[in-house]
């Protein structure tokens, strides 16, 4: 989930009437599996949020370690190429323009290249301008994700629970 879920500190945040995630925990077969959260508005149970959501919204608040981005290659779409991140910095930046208030979100992202999918010979993979599209496949991937996961906490679930989409 990305951010605190102890109970205490879940306890603190109903206290306060703030928005509350909690990491999905449910059974397959005789399996454990956690994914995805579960949604609270102050102290009422609102639904759940999928994987790629909870992934979008960690990506937004900085609080992912590792993670892995597929995107199709930008030559060849039957292709995958796998995107390993390592470390990242956000940036939220506040604009006022008359009397409008909105943010810009300026992610920075450091990994490598984990994997490419099909026959690597096709694509010269030292080139400039092959690294420059994976470099904006997996920035509109990104993308892509974080505002999906606007869309399920702001505009279907109604929650925020850092404050991250008011």
């Amino acid at each position: 989930v990305g951010a605190r879920t102890d109970l205490g500190f879940a306890v603190q945040q109903i206290d306060k009437n703030v928005d509350v995630i909690l990491p999905r925990i449910e059974m397959a077969d005789k399996v454990i599996k956690v994914g995805g959260a579960a949604l609270f508005k102050k102290d009422k149970w609102v639904g759940y949020a999928d994987e790629y959501a909870v992934a979008g919204r960690k990506f937004a608040a900085a609080t992912e370690k590792s993670a892995v981005v597929t995107i199709p290659c930008p030559n060849h779409a039957n292709h995958q190429v796998v995107f390993e991140l390592f470390l990242h910095e956000t940036k939220l930046r506040p604009h006022v323009t008359g009397d409008q208030v909105y943010f810009t979100l300026d992610i920075t992202m450091y990994g490598n290249v984990g994997e490419l999918q099909g026959d690597i010979t096709e694509d010269d993979t030292m080139d400039p301008s092959y690294t420059r599209k994976l470099e904006i496949g997996f920035a509109e991937e990104i993308k892509r994700n974080i505002l999906y996961a606007e869309q399920v906490f702001k505009k279907e679930m109604r929650v925020d629970p850092i404050g991250l989409f008011a």
